[in-house]
């Protein structure tokens, strides 16, 4: 049997406990403590986990921390330790409180804590009935995960001030690494070819990168981000490939995604944006959900996009090796759609 210490409305105790089988029953102003807490390694990925499949609220979703109600006599901290051990297997060493809210329709209070780890990632111990999988994943694929997993939509709000923070350095570090992709791709524009640019980062550490080598008359396909999968393939493993994100100057092409999707990697930032780079094409972009297609063939892949792309569209001024203003190369193009229309 599970009983909970009560509290009042500025979070003394009051002296009575409450079964959790009644929980429902709890008085007007009384509320029990709940602690939540988010884990993330000390390389900067966080620890998700699925529900169990037979839990009866949220069925096989993903879960970006372990938690549960605290026992009576435990403090907050303690019951945070407790359900981090218990769900994961992993120990908190010093978790940090980063909010605590009230939920009057529960009666709980919520304490939101975090704890980073500094361990072997196969190390986490999943609780029967809880868990059924884990993940580690990069900062920029978990923020963008927010937005699509129900339980990381109710967790975020308790979690926003240090998100928030989070959100604002990942995008400072996809300015980066898009910038270094433009870079490239100037390169590979001077050297004669067409203007594209890709990098894999894995826990800030640039690994490959990778310029567009196309050459049409030879028949050499040659995009950036298919050489940088074949840079990459056999050297790294799947571990280290799916917590990496694949950074790239452009929206990458059908072929291109199906080679990082065999690559394993789940996490790509472009640049320009398909519909932008359609300006500088006879056609116009295709909308597809390529997302949404990968997924029925059991693949997993998170596209976000675009960053920089006002940069990244005067890069293909110097494609092929002559540099031409964008204004003119977009003109031209549209020249090009209204012949083509008549």
């Amino acid at each position: 049997m599970e009983i909970w210490d009560l509290y009042d409305e500025q979070g003394n105790k009051t002296g009575e406990t409450w079964e959790r089988s009644r929980a429902k029953e709890i008085p007007e102003g009384r509320y029990h403590i709940v602690c939540d807490i988010l884990i993330r390694h000390q390389d900067g990925a966080f620890l998700l986990t699925l529900r169990d499949p037979h839990k009866d609220i949220y069925p096989g979703c993903w879960e970006a921390s372990a938690g549960g109600s605290a026992l009576a006599g435990e403090t907050p901290e303690e019951c945070a330790r407790r359900e981090m051990l218990e769900e994961t297997g992993l120990k908190a060493e010093k978790p940090e409180l980063i909010s605590v809210n009230y939920r009057p329709q529960s009666h709980s209070v919520i304490y939101a804590w975090l704890s980073v780890v500094n361990c072997q990632k196969d190390a986490v111990r999943l609780q029967e009935g809880e868990t059924v999988d884990y993940r580690w994943m990069a900062p920029d694929a978990f923020l963008s995960l927010i937005s699509e997993e129900p339980i990381l939509k109710i967790q975020y709000p308790r979690y926003k001030p240090y998100l928030d923070r989070l959100k604002e350095n990942c995008c400072m570090d996809n300015a980066k690494y898009m910038k270094r992709c433009y870079e490239l791709a100037i390169q590979a524009g001077k050297k004669g070819y067409d203007t594209f640019g890709a990098l894999l980062v894995h826990n800030g550490e640039i690994l490959e990168e990778a310029e567009n080598t196309a050459d049409w008359n030879k028949g050499l396909f040659g995009h950036a981000e298919f050489n940088l999968v074949h840079k990459c393939a056999n050297r790294y493993s799947d571990s280290v490939l799916k917590e990496s994100v694949l950074y790239t100057s452009c929206a990458p092409c059908e072929r291109c995604l199906c080679a990082i999707a065999s690559l394993g990697v789940e996490n790509v930032v472009f640049g320009v944006s398909y519909e932008e780079f359609s300006k500088l094409t006879p056609n116009d972009a295709v909308s597809v959900d390529r997302e949404g297609l990968l997924q029925k063939l059991g693949v997993r892949m998170k596209l976000s996009g675009p960053v920089l792309e006002d940069e990244g569209m005067h890069v293909f001024e110097w494609w092929g090796g002559e540099y031409r203003p964008l204004k003119e190369l977009i003109a031209e193009m549209a020249e090009v759609r209204a012949k083509a229309g008549n």
